[in-house]
């Protein structure tokens, strides 16, 4: 299988507003063993309201230098080292026309589930990725709880999470770009 996306615009990124773990060190080693660049962000989001808006400033700032970024939270470690799953689903987005690939929230032993974990997101420098970052950004926690259901959607867990996922679910065209994948 020939690569859909030339690897030297794909950037896996991490940060957050402070360095809370030395996490970005197996960060950096998976990218260079993936051939991908590797940013690491750390700062206070400009207007900050929520714990959330240094991963959205983060990911403004990277995105439009690349075609695709990967974003990880600052408490993902890699355990397998072969890149190829990863690159696969951004090659698999690109043919597909889609703006995002999101893990899929996983069910904890006590049967909660989310039907997304923002913690490892897949975005396409497209304009429905930064109209999705700009509405769940701006959607209040309070009001995405308002709309939440908790049979269709899962576990409210009072963050990005659930704005994103609030956004995405009400926008036909935001959901028709994206997939979930375990």
């Amino acid at each position: 299988m020939s690569a859909a996306v030339d690897p030297d615009t794909i950037c896996l990124v991490s940060g957050g507003d402070l360095v809370r773990s030395r996490s970005y060190v197996n960060h950096r080693i998976w990218a260079a063993e993936a051939g991908i660049d590797y940013r690491l962000e750390i700062g206070i989001a400009p207007g900050r309201r929520t714990p959330y808006d240094p991963k959205f400033t983060a990911i403004r700032n990277v995105l439009p230098r690349y075609s695709w970024i990967i974003w990880v939270d600052d408490d993902v470690y890699f355990t397998d080292w072969r890149p190829g799953r990863l690159l696969h689903l951004v090659d698999d987005a690109e043919r597909s026309g889609l703006w995002g690939v999101l893990a899929q929230g996983p069910t904890e032993p006590g049967g909660h589930w989310s039907v997304i974990n923002t913690g490892v997101m897949i975005l396409r420098n497209d304009p429905r990725t930064f109209a999705m970052l700009d509405r769940a950004q701006a959607l209040e926690v309070a009001e995405a709880k308002e709309r939440w259901e908790p049979t269709r959607d899962g576990l409210f867990t009072h963050g990005d999470q659930d704005t994103i996922w609030t956004t995405v679910r009400e926008d036909p065209d935001l959901l028709s770009g994206l997939r979930s994948v375990g």
